[in-house]
């Protein structure tokens, strides 16, 4: 999490390689927390949250795309 939020995600946007910080939040990947998180320092540095969640189990990705804001929230269950 330390990596990708205060090393990846300032390296990309500040290069302007990417519009969007996108998440998995599913069983088997990230929690809601971690998922929030990451979209959070996303945000940050103006790169715009997407989600693909839910796509196994009901883990909360859905509503923390409706939180976020998200500009997209894919393979919803």
């Amino acid at each position: 999490m330390e990596l990708v939020c205060q090393g990846m995600i300032p390296a990309v946007a500040g290069e302007r390689l990417a519009a969007f910080c996108d998440m998995f939040c599913d069983r088997e990947a990230f929690t809601p927390e971690q998922a929030s998180r990451v979209l959070k320092a996303g945000r940050a540095w103006s790169l715009a949250p997407k989600i693909r969640a839910d796509k196994f189990s009901n883990q909360g990705g859905a509503e923390l795309a409706v939180r976020m804001g998200a500009a997209s929230a894919d393979h919803l269950l």
